[in-house]
């Protein structure tokens, strides 16, 4: 066959806390919801890892957008647009909730959030195949990776012991769905802890 059926579709885990749904009709119609019913004042985009409290960390306050934005269903341009019209009409909320002026509005953030968003994206056209290399775009050296499968495994299945990394990896693999700031969390375990070669995580995680 020309196209393959793909890895197999985990089932739903009833502690999901969202599903998505395919196409640009419901991806606009996500992003309608998403403003009428006052999301953005409680966004506080992927890279704020300081704003506390159940619903305002980064864990549980993004759009849920990235599936429909990679795939083309809805634009970035779109969502800037929507979330400034929010703003225009019901005003600004602090992206931190930390108080009026820290650092700007939500929809200021979720605009930083998605140029940076695009950036990266744009800087593969640059980086090339070296962003797939041991050395990555910089060509960093000097590390002595590990290759250890059994580290690795535990790390997959979500039991190394550190209950926030396990939590992440947990919620990958009952979902398919895990933050992009818990993601940054249980990667930087993997390299930086583990020593093992960013290139093993990231190939799980691309699974």
């Amino acid at each position: 066959e020309a196209f393959g059926s793909g890895p197999p579709v985990p089932p739903l885990d009833e502690r999901q806390c969202f599903i998505w749904s395919g196409g640009e009709t419901a991806a606009v119609d996500y992003l309608a919801w998403y403003m009428e019913t006052g999301q953005l004042s409680k966004y506080r985009g992927a890279t704020e890892s300081f704003a506390h409290g159940e619903d305002m960390n980064p864990l549980n306050s993004g759009t849920r957008l990235s599936p429909w934005l990679a795939f083309g269903c809805v634009s970035a341009r779109k969502v800037v647009h929507e979330a400034r019209e929010f703003e225009r009409v019901h005003g600004q909320s602090s992206s931190t909730g930390k108080g009026s002026g820290k650092m700007g509005s939500t929809g200021a953030r979720l605009y930083t959030e998605l140029m940076f968003r695009d950036f990266l994206r744009f800087s593969t056209l640059s980086w090339g195949t070296s962003l797939f290399k041991i050395g990555g775009p910089f060509e960093v050296k000097g590390i002595q990776w590990d290759y250890d499968q059994e580290k690795f495994a535990k790390w997959c299945a979500g039991e190394t012991g550190f209950p926030f990394v396990d939590a992440g990896m947990r919620e990958l693999v009952a979902t398919g769905y895990m933050s992009h700031l818990h993601r940054q969390c249980c990667a930087a375990f993997l390299a930086r802890d583990l020593r093992l070669d960013w290139r093993m995580g990231a190939e799980f995680f691309e699974s």
